[in-house]
C-alpha cells in the first residue's frame, strides 16, 4: 500500500528529476546553438544527453529525498474548522 510519504517522495523526485534535466538540455541546446551561429558548427553529442539523464536523476532522487524527510505532516484532527 502506497503511503502519502511515498506519494510525497515520488512527486517530488519525478518534479526535480524533469526539472534539472529540462534545464541541463535547454542549457546545452543554447550553448550548441550559440556555437552553430558564431563558428557555424553543431556540436551536441549525445554523451551530453545521457550525461544530463544521468545527473537528472541522481539529483532528482537526492533532492526529492531529502524535501520529502524535512516535509511535516500536518495531523487532520489540528486543523482548524472551515
Amino acid at each position: 500500500m502506497i503511503t502519502t510519504k511515498v506519494k510525497l517522495f515520488l512527486l517530488l523526485a519525478a518534479v526535480w528529476i524533469a526539472g534539472i534535466f529540462a534545464t541541463l538540455l535547454f542549457g546545452r541546446l543554447l550553448i550548441a546553438l550559440v556555437s552553430f551561429f558564431f563558428i557555424g558548427q553543431f556540436d551536441f553529442p549525445i554523451s551530453d544527453l545521457v550525461e544530463a539523464i544521468t545527473l537528472a536523476i541522481s539529483g532528482g532522487i537526492l533532492i526529492g529525498g531529502i524535501q520529502c524527510i524535512m516535509a511535516k505532516e500536518k495531523n487532520r484532527s489540528e486543523d482548524p474548522p472551515r
